[in-house]
């Protein structure tokens, strides 16, 4: 299925986000796919359309403003016509260099932004009241700090809203070896976002439920076939 077109970037509605927190929605489509065969996993096909379709459609859902952040040649996702940005950082440093690209884009761009929040491209169901919850956590727990996402108590630290005033300290720590987003987060204000299970068709999941192995992608088709 070809991704309809969306709009480019445009300046962040103030609308969209709570008091001073003006987010930029940031698609991780990174990784090397190694578990599923290689390739990008995120445009396999998923009950007649691809996981990175549902992904953004979810997210256009709640973010009007949205770029995608990979690794690789970005060409292959001008269909989606939304910014493509590549890693500033060399060597396939990981998920946090791709936020180090997007913060630094952003700033850039997005004169009215102060957030960005990240949802990554293989995970199809995160919630739809995702982004209006992680920022109004911010508002009350504080700006300045990295929300992390959790369910059954665990950190989704593809799932976070990170404010721009890090990017430079996140620079710094990319190129003083920080691979891990825990390692950078931990040393950073932040505070923690629960998250419920998600029941679908009689299933419950993990909102987070990411696509890692080809058994991941047989699960999603049959829970989105049999809603559909």
């Amino acid at each position: 299925m070809t991704p309809s077109p969306d709009q480019t970037s445009d300046d962040v509605d103030e609308n969209e986000a709570p008091l001073n927190v003006n987010c930029v929605g940031v698609i991780l489509a990174g990784g090397r796919s190694t578990r599923m065969g290689g390739g990008d996993k995120f445009l396999r096909p998923l009950a007649g359309t691809t996981m990175l379709d549902l992904v953004l459609n979810r997210l256009k859902s709640q973010l009007k403003t949205n770029i995608i952040s990979t690794n690789g040649d970005p060409a292959r996702l001008s269909a989606y016509n939304l910014p493509a940005i590549t890693d500033e950082i060399d060597g396939y440093a990981g998920p946090l260099a791709g936020m180090h690209a997007a913060l630094s884009w952003t700033a850039q761009n997005q004169p009215s932004a102060t957030h960005c929040l990240s949802v990554a491209a293989d995970t199809p169901f995160f919630p739809e009241n995702y982004a209006a919850r992680m920022t109004e956590h911010a508002v009350k727990i504080g700006s300045d700090h990295i929300i992390i996402a959790t369910s059954n108590g665990r950190h989704q630290p593809g799932f976070a809203l990170w404010p721009l005033t890090v990017k430079d300290e996140l620079e710094r720590a990319l190129k003083d070896g920080t691979r891990k987003v825990r390692a950078f987060t931990d040393n950073q204000p932040n505070s923690t976002l629960a998250f419920e299970q998600l029941t679908l068709n009689g299933v419950e999941i993990d909102p987070f439920f990411n696509v890692n192995e080809p058994a991941d992608l047989a699960l999603c088709q049959k829970l989105l076939l049999s809603s559909s």
